[in-house]
């Protein structure tokens, strides 16, 4: 579902086994908020309850949406709707992942002959991190690692005869219950775990 916008282009080059490090458990209270081209979104979880709110511009090939998901974690049960447009019925989205941003570094290791290099340490946006680096034939990308949980808050990937591109990078990572008022679904989309 989301992370479409965020990945697709990065399983093109990032095929490898994870780095082996000791990270804490992800936590099940926190805010992420990221952001890439031309798009931002919002994670809140508060234990089994998820609401992921994306916002994506107007481009030449689509209009801007905002779509806003809540989500019940072990269940995958989820229901989407626009905030913007109450005439646009609310959905539920028939898939088994809804995009846990703890989960990017693990959906990434495609292939096991293929492991990135650690090539130093960074922060990103007051969160340290070690970063990586992972060549293949169509060109590279970089990422950084956050030290403490282990969560992919950047990348930055460069194709062979190309600029680098940040394809998304974490603006903000707090870990606690976020406003319960996040979670308010609204009266036209009933939600059933």
């Amino acid at each position: 579902m989301i992370r479409s916008v965020t990945f697709a282009a990065l399983l093109c080059v990032c095929s490898w086994a994870p780095a082996s490090a000791q990270y804490l458990p992800a936590p099940t209270k926190y805010t992420i908020v990221t952001a890439g081209r031309g798009y931002t979104q919002h994670f809140y979880r508060d234990g089994d309850t998820v609401l992921v709110d994306l916002q994506m511009a107007k481009s030449a090939d689509r209009h801007a949406i905002h779509l806003r998901t809540i989500v019940d974690a072990p269940t995958t049960t989820q229901r989407s709707w626009d905030p913007n447009d109450p005439s646009v019925p609310c959905n539920s989205v028939a898939t088994g992942d809804w995009g846990d941003p703890f989960d990017f570094w693990r959906q990434m290791a495609l292939d096991d002959s293929i492991v990135p290099t650690e090539i130093g340490k960074d922060s990103v946006n007051g969160m340290a991190t070690t970063t990586y680096e992972k060549t293949a034939p169509q060109g590279s990308i970089e990422l950084w690692r956050e030290d403490r949980y282990g969560l992919l808050v950047k990348a930055v990937m460069t194709l062979k005869g190309h600029a680098p591109v940040e394809v998304f990078e974490a603006k903000a990572f707090v870990v606690g219950a976020p406003d319960s008022a996040v979670f308010d679904v609204p009266a036209r989309c009933e939600w059933k775990k």
